[in-house]
């Protein structure tokens, strides 16, 4: 018994270390700072002119995306795209 009185000891020193550590204040939070918003009044004007482009449109990056599926592709009810 007097092997384990220090042990005892030790860990209630611990534990109200602990829980005296843990009783702090909290901090004071500032509040943020107001900063100025830019407003824009939408008023009625000429409609732009309407422009017409032709082209493929691409992404930047294409990633290669697959799949797998569990045994043997038996059908593939997809149409070809028509050769040019």
């Amino acid at each position: 018994m007097g092997r384990y009185k220090y042990l005892w000891s030790w860990a209630f020193l611990i534990a109200i270390g602990v829980g005296l550590a843990s009783c702090k204040p909290e901090p004071k939070v500032e509040a943020p700072e107001i900063r100025p918003v830019r407003t824009v009044i939408a008023a009625k004007g000429e409609a732009p002119k309407i422009v017409m482009l032709t082209g493929h449109i691409r992404a930047e990056d294409e990633p290669a995306l697959a799949f797998r599926i569990g045994g043997r592709v038996i059908e593939r009810p997809l149409n070809p795209p028509p050769s040019p």
